[in-house]
């Protein structure tokens, strides 16, 4: 929305309302945007395609549905539809819990497929680190692919849940459950020989329990890590849900043996939930039809559209979007529209240009020199007419949430930034039990930064919540300002407990929605801050800065 971009009119619609069928090539990449879309899985070449309107790189119609392996065989996609492990109501089984969410989502693995998978391991690292990197590999969503895990530089099965950005993906490991965002060089095709061994990971939930405080906690996550991470479980299947396993999971390996559902609820996380009824959505009435009002003719009003012919080009701004199939630009005049506007020079490039800033429309643009006049003082009699704003609630300080704590709990947890001993910046040593959610969370922020005009004269206040640009990996974060200068900002990442001090570019404002999900980190003050003492309260404290960015999905295997 709202990018430069250029059009090729391939067909011109004389409806009601003329409609030009268009292809939009993107600067970035020089792609075009159709063939993105598909290759995203966001759309299907439509049938029956006119050739003439088909640009040369487009692929043979025959070859649709189908993707080619590393070994330049074309593999059809319906020989890569991965075999799914089934589990039935009774069946009790020994096996290992590989990645927990909370106990209503976790996924556990069968002990005796435990040489398969570490076959199937042996098979996708010689398989993988024979294929030459590729860079024209765009997996649709849903697609089953080999992934190199970030943490150990391994090779998995993987799915691909979204698209981050046009060069990230959110991946699933399918035998395993845990999930990350990784960089489309890190994936591979896969082959059908690689997906004869059904995935392992089965997606559970802890029968009988539900959360005594309505959510679960961290120390209810923690205690069920605790007895069956890295141990060997009973798994029981006591019914089907339409995605999952209801199961019981029992440690008996100790005497008494350890039932999970028993030790929540006798710990005071959880209550027994009896059986319940799901309730069925009720049926929505159709509307009634609406009878036409009457409308006294007039005369029609003459106007008319930009005209554009076949096979034209021209430069535009996608200013409305409704789909892929009904969006509106405008066309940019070559150079402009050949009129004046009073800006502020914002900055000088290498190759001579000038970025300036209109300062009563709020655009930037890069202009020539000769495009440059200086301005006379009467032209600045009127103040500035272009406004920069921001709702208040998408950056004030007052309108983000911390995650919260039972009164009176030992928590064990790193003191990140201490400003006074009336408030310092704290992050609980446990991973966060909604880390799935911020997954998500941060594939949502890179597709609305990337979206973002950039902010020219955008400054936080200290204390607000804005997203931040990480550094090591150049992906957008929620984070909290602690300082500010003229040119840089100190923020301390929200969800990871990291502090760095960034360019005033590499940070944006945040949108309310992307505030909706608690902070991960803990605002704190001592309980007794007042005191007159010349001892400092806040002395003996120490600050363990985390290093949690990158590195927070659970190793496949690991279990």
């Amino acid at each position: 929305m709202e990018q430069f971009c250029s059009i090729k009119i391939v067909d011109i619609l004389n409806e009601e309302v003329v409609t030009y069928a268009v292809d939009v090539m993107l600067q970035n990449s020089g792609k075009v945007l159709d063939h993105v879309l598909v290759e995203m899985g966001y759309g299907l070449k439509p049938k029956g395609q006119n050739s003439k309107k088909q640009s040369t790189d487009q692929s043979d119609p025959e070859d649709i549905g189908k993707i080619t392996a590393e070994n330049k065989i074309v593999v059809d996609r319906s020989d890569l539809i991965p075999k799914v492990l089934t589990v039935n109501v009774g069946d009790e089984f020994c096996g290992v819990v590989a990645h927990i969410q909370t106990p209503e989502d976790f996924f556990c693995q069968q002990l005796q497929s435990g040489h398969k998978l570490a076959e199937l391991q042996a098979a996708l690292s010689e398989y993988c680190g024979q294929a030459s990197p590729r860079s024209d590999f765009y997996p649709t969503i849903g697609d089953i692919c080999c992934a190199r895990f970030s943490e150990d530089d391994q090779w998995y099965r993987a799915s691909v849940l979204a698209y981050a950005s046009e060069e990230s993906v959110l991946v699933g490991y399918v035998d395993y459950g845990n999930f990350e965002i990784l960089s489309l060089t890190r994936l591979c095709p896969i082959i059908p020989k690689l997906l004869e061994l059904p995935m392992q990971a089965i997606k559970c939930v802890l029968a009988g329990v539900k959360p005594s405080l309505g959510i679960w906690t961290p120390e209810a996550i923690c205690l069920m890590k605790k007895i069956v991470q890295n141990k060997m479980v009973t798994v029981k299947v006591v019914d089907r849900l339409e995605n999952s396993s209801l199961v019981e999971l029992t440690d008996k390996s100790l005497t008494p043996s350890v039932n999970v559902t028993r030790a929540l609820i006798d710990a005071g996380f959880a209550v027994e939930e009896k059986e319940m009824a799901t309730d069925k959505p009720s049926g929505m009435k159709k509307a009634s039809g609406s009878v036409p009002l009457g409308i006294e003719e007039v005369n029609p009003l003459k106007w008319t559209w930009v005209e554009l012919a076949v096979d034209q080009t021209v430069d535009v701004v996608v200013c409305m979007m409704y789909n892929p199939g009904e969006f509106y630009c405008h066309v940019l005049r070559e150079n402009g529209d050949g009129n004046w506007y009073r800006a502020l020079v914002k900055d000088i490039l290498p190759s001579g240009n000038v970025k300036v800033h209109f300062v009563d429309y709020g655009n930037a643009e890069e202009v020539t020199t000769d495009e440059l006049q200086m301005i006379p003082s009467k032209f600045l009699q009127l103040p500035f007419q272009g406004i920069q704003c921001w709702l208040a609630a998408t950056s004030s300080a007052e309108n983000w949430k911390t995650i919260e704590l039972p009164v009176n709990k030992t928590v064990q947890a790193s003191i990140l930034e201490i400003i006074n001993p009336n408030l310092f910046y704290a992050i609980p040593d446990e991973m966060p039990e909604n880390q799935e959610k911020l997954c998500i969370l941060t594939a949502e922020l890179l597709e609305y930064c990337n979206a973002q005009k950039s902010h020219l004269s955008y400054r936080p206040r200290i204390g607000d919540a804005c997203c931040a640009k990480y550094t090591s990996d150049d992906f957008w974060y929620r984070a909290v300002v602690l300082g500010i200068s003229d040119s840089n900002v100190k923020v301390l990442y929200a969800d990871y407990g990291n502090i760095e001090t960034l360019p005033l570019s590499r940070v944006q404002p945040i949108a309310a929605s992307h505030l909706e999900l608690p902070f991960q980190i803990i605002k704190c003050s001592l309980e007794v801050a007042t005191t007159t003492s010349s001892i400092n309260p806040l002395e003996g404290l120490r600050c363990h800065p985390r290093g949690h960015l990158g590195g927070s999905s659970p190793v496949p295997g690991s279990s």
